[in-house]
């Protein structure tokens, strides 16, 4: 195939023919026009991003001290009732005249779930917790004074480790709803060297 354009300067025809027959040349409009192509087509309507649940729960440490995690989920693997899902967690809790805990953490785990939605699983993970004195702090000077002080809390690592129970709603079409209830044993250390446990009731809905 060849372009002509009317004539050079000189008067020749400037014929493209010779250009554009060479393999690299070729190569790169084809590259060119797939590019444009690719770029510029609408869309598929399958390609939606995933959506991630959203889990909000109360977070009751040793139950009565009040507190709250929000987070989400990743199945991970799924196949007929089974799954293994993976979860992020951010939460904290006020346990009154003693700490406050903020917490980030995430657990994988199994869960089974039957034909009509209710479902159990076992999870474990691990997370940061930072604890702050829930009240003032003072520091003792070297002439013995007694003065307030800045708290700037306490860094530990906190394994967890969840057994929970729940409802699948969306199971049978009721509404894309899970509610549930979990007990979670975590850790945090170091407390004076050790491992200090706690242990914490969650009651949930994941909105689907």
């Amino acid at each position: 195939m060849d372009f002509q354009l009317p004539v050079t300067q000189a008067g020749t025809p400037l014929c493209l023919g010779p250009i554009l027959s060479r393999p690299s040349v070729r190569l790169a409009l084809a590259a060119v026009i797939s590019a444009a192509a690719l770029l510029s087509s609408p869309a598929r309507a399958d390609e939606s991003p995933t959506r991630l649940p959203l889990t909000v729960a109360y977070f009751g440490e040793t139950l009565v001290h009040p507190g709250l995690t929000v987070g989400t989920e990743l199945s991970l693997v799924r196949g007929g009732s089974g799954a293994i899902v993976l979860t992020g967690n951010l939460g904290g809790y006020v346990h009154p005249r003693n700490h406050v805990g903020l917490f980030a953490s995430a657990e994988v785990g199994g869960r089974l779930t039957a034909s009509f939605g209710l479902y159990g699983e076992l999870l474990a993970g691990a997370g940061y917790l930072h604890t702050f004195l829930q009240g003032p702090a003072y520091v003792v000077s070297p002439d013995g004074a007694v003065q307030p002080a800045a708290d700037a809390g306490r860094p530990a690592l906190m394994p967890t480790a969840s057994l929970g129970l729940g409802w699948d709603l969306q199971r049978n079409g009721v509404a894309p709803l899970a509610l549930f209830t979990r007990v979670t044993l975590f850790g945090q250390f170091p407390f004076n060297q050790r491992l200090l446990p706690h242990a914490a009731v969650q009651l949930g809905v994941r909105f689907q």
